[in-house]
């Protein structure tokens, strides 16, 4: 039972709305900065050198940018785990069970 409690509380309904807004902000603004310090880097190149020195440098913060956004992730989708779990934990009667359950998604066509 505790499986299948873990399996629906991993559904794409998981993370709040709200916190998928927040995240899709922040990863936003980051690969703009990412963007815009790769493009003073390149106008500042003057040799092929210095250029490949830029490029290595963008592709070392787009790394390190996609580690993080993985972390910010799973921390959110850990504390939305944890608050379901105390949830149903606490739960004690059918209908307190039943509020627990992540909310059904409808797929758009």
């Amino acid at each position: 039972m505790r499986r299948t409690i873990l399996v629906m509380m991993l559904s794409a309904a998981a993370v709040p709305a709200m916190a998928y807004n927040d995240f899709e902000s922040w990863s936003h603004q980051q690969r703009i900065q990412i963007l815009q310090q790769a493009e003073e880097c390149n106008r500042q190149a003057k040799t092929r050198d210095e250029y490949r020195r830029c490029e290595a440098k963008e592709r070392e913060a787009r790394q390190a940018f996609k580690q993080e956004a993985f972390q910010r992730r799973k921390q959110k989708l850990i504390e939305h785990i944890r608050a379901r779990l105390q949830c149903v934990e606490q739960a004690d009667s059918p209908e307190a069970l039943k509020a627990c359950k992540p909310g059904k998604r409808r797929h758009q066509r």
